[in-house]
C-alpha cells in the first residue's frame, strides 16, 4: 500500500516537473524573442549605428569564400543548450554576398553583406546587434573591432579561422 502511494506521488512529481519544464521553455522562447530581433528589418533598426562598413582590397567572390570559411569555423557554434547558425548566400546576378547569424527561436544576431566596389575591391557592411548593457561608445568600439576582424577574415588572414 505504501509503495503504491509512493509510486503515485513519484509519477505526479515527474508529470509536474515535465510540465514545468515545457512551460518554462515556452516562456523562455517569448523572452528571447522580446530581446533579440526576429526579422532582418528589426535587426537593422536595432543594430549599432544602423550598421558600419569597411573596404576590403579583394574581389567580393573571394572575400565571400574567405569570410564563409571563417564564419563557419569561428562564428557558428552548437552546444547542447544553444546554437548560432550562419546562413551564407552568394548571388552573382545581384553581385551580393549575404551572411546571417541566427540564434534559437528564429532570432538574428548579425547580418554581413559584401558588395563589389570594383573588380578588385569590395565593401563589407555589418549590422551587429546592439549590446543593451554597453554605452553607445562601447557599442561603436565593438562594431569597429568586429569590422576589422571581419576584414581580416575576408582577406583570408585570420590565422585561427582561415586555416586550411
Amino acid at each position: 500500500m505504501l509503495s503504491m502511494q509512493i509510486s503515485k506521488v513519484s509519477k505526479y512529481i515527474k508529470e509536474t516537473a515535465t510540465f514545468g519544464l515545457l512551460a518554462s521553455l515556452v516562456l523562455l522562447q517569448g523572452c528571447v524573442k522580446m530581446i533579440l530581433p526576429t526579422s532582418e528589418s528589426e535587426l537593422i533598426s536595432k543594430s549599432i549605428g544602423k550598421g558600419g562598413s569597411i573596404d576590403v582590397p579583394l574581389g567580393y567572390v573571394d572575400a565571400y569564400a574567405n569570410l564563409k570559411q571563417a564564419y563557419l569555423r569561428c562564428e557558428q557554434v552548437k552546444t547542447a543548450n544553444s546554437y548560432v547558425l550562419v546562413d551564407a548566400n552568394l548571388d552573382r546576378e545581384k553581385n551580393l554576398a549575404i551572411f546571417f547569424g541566427k540564434a534559437p527561436y528564429g532570432t538574428y544576431l548579425f547580418k554581413t553583406t559584401i558588395t563589389p566596389s570594383d573588380a578588385n575591391n569590395s565593401k563589407l557592411t555589418l549590422h551587429l546587434m546592439k549590446a543593451q548593457l554597453l554605452t553607445e561608445k562601447a557599442n561603436q568600439n565593438l562594431l569597429q573591432k568586429r569590422l576589422e576582424r571581419d576584414r581580416l577574415r575576408a582577406l583570408g588572414q585570420d590565422t585561427k579561422c582561415n586555416k586550411d
